[in-house]
């Protein structure tokens, strides 16, 4: 959890604010998240990694939505 779900909200924490200060209509900026198919399908196997990344996945369409908003 510490790398795969905390890492990302770490980085976004930091680079939101510049994103979003220096978005415009005419040249929008995007926020770019690498995650796994595990958030998705979550096989069985390694269950603390499929949650990690489906809260990424989770975490990523929230603030899609949220943004899309601003």
């Amino acid at each position: 959890m510490d790398v795969n779900l905390f890492g990302v909200i770490h980085g976004l924490n930091t680079l939101l604010p510049l994103v979003t200060s220096t978005s415009t209509a005419s040249q929008p900026s995007s926020v770019i998240i690498t995650g796994s198919k595990q958030g998705i399908t979550n096989p069985p196997g390694n269950p603390a990694y499929n949650a990690s990344k489906a809260a990424v996945k989770t975490l990523a369409e929230h603030l899609s939505f949220d943004l899309s908003k601003s």
